[in-house]
């Protein structure tokens, strides 16, 4: 095998694992034009526990409007607005599996059905969680500033926020106490959403921090980009070392650097103020509606042209 050809697949080379390692699809590209799915009812009733944490429970009401799309309804993802959420337990029978998931620094809680959902379906289930470190210290006083996962494709007909009125000092919006809860009531257009700040004496609980470690998730993908880039930046060293920084057979081309970056999630200071939008369902990156995905034949191919120019 030449210097020429060996140089030629190298790069192609790197240029695929530059394209796995760096480079992040668009997200919410293009909004669906006719919606696929209706949230009738999303409700989520909120208790603090004596360390501050919070135990929440979602009940979602969830009709199907098109299943052509994207196929029938199979699972959804709800926003939530921290990576601390743990003891995530399904509370309905039609549940298969309820967990953490994550897409690059959104958190979501991911439910996933036991049967599937077609047009006109409707399916209502509930799960819950508990989050940690959702408190603001002010002195005195601690508050809760908490944004329920909105939906930036999805109307929501109803949403009801229900917040235990036990040891509360102050609430904002401002509502009467009713069967021993704060409940906010409305609808949410696309992409809308709604946030409610709770304020409590700090001496009432003891207040506690609480992180949430997960091994098949965060801390596996938080080493897995390292490893590939120190993989990577050893192949190019080779590559510059082995055959310089330019082509020598006349062709013109030159091998350089190039610079890429990635962006997306939640647009916030911190966790306590803010949560991330829930994306509703699966499909798109499964059917690459973005385009984004590498053809292994069409990098076959173009390495096979690549052979008989040199030839």
């Amino acid at each position: 095998m030449t210097k020429s050809i060996l140089k030629r697949i190298l790069c192609g080379i790197l240029a695929v694992l530059c394209a796995v390692v760096f480079f992040i699809p668009p997200r919410n590209v293009k909004a669906l034009s006719d919606p696929i799915d209706e949230i009738e009812l999303y409700s989520i009733s909120v208790s603090i526990t004596d360390t501050g944490s919070m135990n929440v429970d979602y009940l979602i009401t969830w009709k199907v409007l098109d299943d052509k799309k994207e196929g029938p309804l199979t699972w959804v993802k709800i926003g939530v607005p921290t990576g601390d959420v743990d003891h995530i337990r399904a509370t309905s029978d039609n549940i298969k599996k309820a967990k953490f998931y994550r897409e690059e620094s959104d958190t979501f809680i991911r439910v996933d059905f036991k049967d599937e959902y077609h047009a006109g379906d409707e399916v209502t289930f509930s799960f819950s969680c508990v989050m940690y470190n959702q408190w603001r210290n002010n002195g005195n006083t601690a508050t809760y500033s908490f944004t329920p996962g909105w939906f930036d494709e999805i109307a929501v007909d109803n949403y009801v926020i229900k917040w235990k009125a036990d040891k509360v000092n102050l609430v904002r919006p401002a509502c009467p106490a009713s069967g021993g809860f704060y409940v906010w009531t409305g609808a949410l257009d696309l992409g809308d959403k709604v946030t409610v700040d709770i304020t409590y004496d700090r001496s009432d609980f003891n207040f506690q921090r609480h992180d949430v470690l997960r091994w098949d998730s965060e801390v596996l993908s938080a080493f897995a980009r390292p490893i590939a880039i120190l993989v990577l930046s050893v192949v190019m060293v080779f590559v510059r070392i082995k055959f310089g920084d330019k082509y020598d057979d006349g062709d013109g081309g030159y091998f350089g650097g190039r610079h890429f970056h990635g962006g997306g999630g939640c647009a916030c200071a911190c966790a306590y103020a803010c949560a991330c939008a829930g994306g509703g369902r699966a499909g798109c990156s499964a059917k690459d509606f973005y385009g984004t995905k590498l053809s292994s034949s069409r990098v076959r191919a173009r390495l096979k042209k690549e052979l008989k120019e040199d030839a």
